[in-house]
């Protein structure tokens, strides 16, 4: 059911689900991506937008667009301090902007992995006040993935 669209609406957010077109492999159901939408209004939004306005923030997140990371790479890609880097990331998961899961080695050794699921954010003004509207990503696989590690 390539391009089917179910929407679930409520007060200040939605839901979207969008299932796209992909070849099925080994008999694989077509990939669905799931898109959230929300709107933050006054001290949340400046808090959003504060959040946008970061340099630091601002950088995770275009580092985190070619794919998920832990968070050494992040502290070296974006030549920031490691509690800076760990700051930001607690505030973009607060906003709902980055995702984090896990990673695994073939050792058991785990560690965190970061995603960015901040698709867009538009500004709006109602009245002079400021209100923004946000989309993520809430794709359920999310950034947990497992490494291949060294051979044996």
């Amino acid at each position: 059911m390539a391009g089917e669209q179910l929407r679930r609406r409520r007060v200040g957010e939605s839901d979207r689900t969008e299932r796209r077109d992909s070849p099925h492999v080994g008999g694989e159901a077509a990939a669905v991506a799931t898109e959230r939408e929300f709107t933050v209004h006054g001290d949340d939004a400046s808090a959003v937008l504060e959040l946008l306005d970061d340099d630091y923030a601002r950088q995770i997140l275009e580092v985190l667009d070619d794919g998920p990371l832990p968070a050494r790479p992040l502290v070296e890609r974006c030549d920031a301090s490691k509690p800076t880097v760990y700051r930001r990331l607690n505030r973009l998961e607060e906003q709902d902007f980055v995702a984090v899961g896990t990673e695994l080695d073939r050792g058991g050794h785990h560690r965190k992995v970061f995603d960015s699921t901040l698709v867009s954010a538009t500004v709006e003004f109602d009245g002079g006040c400021p209100a923004v509207r946000v989309t993520v990503d809430c794709a359920d696989d999310g950034p947990t993935r497992r490494l291949s590690g060294p051979s044996d």
